[in-house]
């Protein structure tokens, strides 16, 4: 297992990267202590290539259920322009607040 510093790594990701995908493990390390374990990632399970069908499969479960009901796709214009609800300019005070570290 090759051992590399966070700072080799950064500067020659594409490499170990490549590395790694060809089945190599690279232990990185932070001023000699071990922080991470870069190994290849595990083959997806068969028929499950992407996870949105995971997804799909649950959804339409639950409308065959009567749980949920699919819309139309369309949503009504007077929602759209609506404002968002709770009391205007929070999200400022929330980021100003954020900024000044409280």
């Amino acid at each position: 297992m090759l051992r590399i510093k966070i700072s080799e790594l950064r500067n020659q990701l594409s490499r170990y990267l490549r590395l790694v995908r060809n089945g190599g493990s690279i232990q990185v390390m932070d001023r000699d202590k071990p922080i991470a374990l870069l190994t290849p990632a595990k083959a997806s399970t068969p028929g499950r290539e992407n996870p949105s069908d995971e997804a799909k499969t649950f959804f339409d479960e639950q409308v065959k259920l009567g749980v949920l009901k699919k819309g139309s796709g369309k949503l009504p214009q007077e929602l759209l322009s609506k404002a968002p609800p709770g009391k205007p300019g929070t999200l400022a005070i929330l980021l100003e607040d954020r900024r000044e570290g409280r």
